[in-house]
């Protein structure tokens, strides 16, 4: 599933700034070149990716899962690049997690600036399982049926 980074699933500490452009996922993106900035995303599920935007004015950002450490982010590119895949990590443990962005104040010798984007998040949901009892009239009976239901979303 995908979320916008204005949801209230993402919350940001330090200073960001909107950017509207139509080629960002809901034409709105979020940006910080303050050093400590933080956009964090809280989901329940077992995988998550960070979406965002890379040019040549793109930093470089720290990532974390669960308030663990995970790997620094270079997201330069010599060709802009919206929708952007910037970090993905599977495998969780199906519960609540924490997907942090940090911005580093970085970058790297090509880019003209260390900017960091947050385009939106996508996260894929843990299985859940859910017990069902139908009952059902046929011609003044009861048909009792129980059983369970799995679903991954």
């Amino acid at each position: 599933m995908r979320v916008e980074q204005n949801n209230s699933a993402v919350t940001y500490s330090g200073n960001w700034s909107n950017n509207g452009m139509t080629k960002h996922s809901g034409s709105s993106a979020a940006l910080s070149v303050d050093k400590g900035s933080r956009a964090t995303f809280r989901f329940t599920g077992t995988a998550a990716k960070w979406i965002g935007f890379k040019d040549g004015w793109s930093g470089i950002a720290r990532v974390y899962v669960d308030g663990s450490y995970k790997r620094e982010v270079n997201t330069y590119a010599s060709v802009d690049a919206a929708r952007a895949v910037l970090y993905s990590i599977t495998g969780l443990k199906s519960g609540s997690h924490t997907l942090t962005i940090e911005v580093t104040g970085r970058k790297s010798s090509a880019s003209g600036g260390a900017w960091i984007w947050v385009d939106a998040f996508e996260y894929t949901s843990g299985g859940t399982t859910t017990t069902a009892t139908t009952t059902t009239s046929l011609s003044g009976k009861s048909l009792k049926t129980s059983g369970t239901l799995s679903s991954l979303t």
